[in-house]
């Protein structure tokens, strides 16, 4: 969470959606603080989740910050369930950037994606009363686990 919070204002976000559902597939758009540009969007926010896997948050913890990662996927493409699954054009485009981009080899397990439904991706809507959240992609969080959560959803 410390770390999280160098990176974008946890405050925007209601406390109960973090203390539900993270560490796990839940990312938040909130107000980024302290990104390098590409990874903030033209309204001045960023995705963020804190994951359930051990080794990512391991990697985390040894760089000192938050990392950035992609779904390995282009956007509305379906995400890789496998090293070996990752789409030619995504690689290429990863290319493109040079040493900032690392891509695991197949190894063993623990570098595999546990495969299932991608994280599920909410914004948080200001200025509401109910918790509002927009989905902005549907995941392994389930829109009637939000609302069981006391999360509006709004379209």
């Amino acid at each position: 969470m410390e770390q999280a919070e160098s990176a974008v204002n946890l405050k925007a976000m209601p406390g109960d959606l973090a203390r539900r559902f993270w560490p796990g597939p839940l990312t938040v758009l909130l107000p980024a603080i302290n990104l390098a540009a590409r990874a903030v969007n033209s309204r001045g926010l960023a995705a963020i989740r804190i994951d359930a896997n051990p080794v990512a948050r391991h990697l985390a913890r040894l760089a000192g910050g938050v990392l950035t990662a992609s779904s390995a996927n282009i956007s509305g493409k379906p995400p890789a369930a496998s090293v070996a699954a990752l789409d030619p054009q995504f690689l290429r485009r990863l290319e493109k950037l040079g040493d900032m981009a690392l891509v695991l080899p197949a190894c063993a397990p623990w570098c595999e994606p546990a495969g299932g439904l991608p994280s599920t991706i909410v914004e948080v809507l200001p200025k509401t009363n109910d918790n509002g959240l927009r989905v902005l992609r549907a995941g392994a969080i389930s829109r009637a686990a939000l609302n069981a959560a006391g999360h509006a959803i709004r379209d």
